[in-house]
């Protein structure tokens, strides 16, 4: 468990991310909202529970909840010596926000500038670069087969600098503020309930991985339309450049 990690070391890095996007003289600001997401995706941003500060919280509610004798469960009334701190309210994930803030036709229209953009500031889909992109994700040497010009298209696609540039900042900033929201832990997004209720509440996460296994995960998904016709534009331009 992480000891110099907690709530105000946590919030401080959520603030400084928000203050870079916030800056209109960002230089590199894909590259910047692209670091800003990996570091979201860090284990202290996601598994709070992991962490001694979080256990500290727990066990202060704890004490209080328990201390005229066992603990209730408010959900399903059995008694239990072993109760779960649950959060009922959880971050959107980004890559739903943006399945459901992006507009179709706005989404369409970014793809050329897009394009133009990973050539200019990426040398993009030339024959190095798709062979640099092959090695990467499958370790072995192209061999510009159709399965493999597909499989370039559709990392293209699905790369977190896709995500950020189809993604505006105010959309980052919002899902940051929901993160904040979850490390304060307001009473009203959590609850102490049963080991066998808090289970039961998490069975679509434990059966799926996800918080929302039906909507898709913008530019990731198989059923992501999105994806497809980035992937299909990527994959032409490319051919067209070779």
């Amino acid at each position: 468990m992480g000891k110099a990690i907690n709530q105000t070391t946590l919030l401080r890095e959520l603030d400084i991310a928000v203050k870079k996007l916030n800056n209109k003289n960002l230089k590199s600001r894909y590259t910047t909202k692209k670091n800003i997401l990996r570091m979201l995706s860090k284990k202290r941003f996601k598994k709070l529970y992991d962490y001694n500060w979080w256990h500290e919280f727990r066990d202060e509610k704890l004490r209080s909840l328990t201390k005229g004798g066992k603990f209730t469960c408010p959900c399903c009334g059995q008694y239990s010596d072993h109760p779960t701190l649950q959060h009922s309210w959880h971050p959107t994930p980004f890559r739903v926000l943006a399945t459901r803030k992006i507009d179709d036709q706005a989404f369409r229209s970014m793809i050329p500038d897009y394009i133009e953009h990973q050539k200019a500031e990426k040398k993009a889909f030339t024959d190095e670069e798709y062979k640099r992109t092959i090695y990467y994700i499958t370790k072995t040497y192209a061999r510009y087969t159709e399965q493999e010009i597909y499989k370039y298209g559709r990392t293209k696609a699905s790369s977190n600098y896709a995500l950020v540039y189809f993604t505006d900042d105010d959309l980052l900033i919002e899902h940051i503020n929901e993160i904040k929201r979850h490390i304060k832990m307001s009473p009203a997004d959590w609850d102490f309930v049963c080991g066998s209720c808090a289970k039961q509440q998490d069975s679509h996460i434990i059966a799926t991985g996800r918080l929302y296994p039906d909507e898709p995960y913008f530019l990731i998904d198989e059923n992501c339309t999105r994806r497809e016709l980035l992937s299909d534009a990527c994959i032409k331009e490319y051919i067209g450049q070779t």
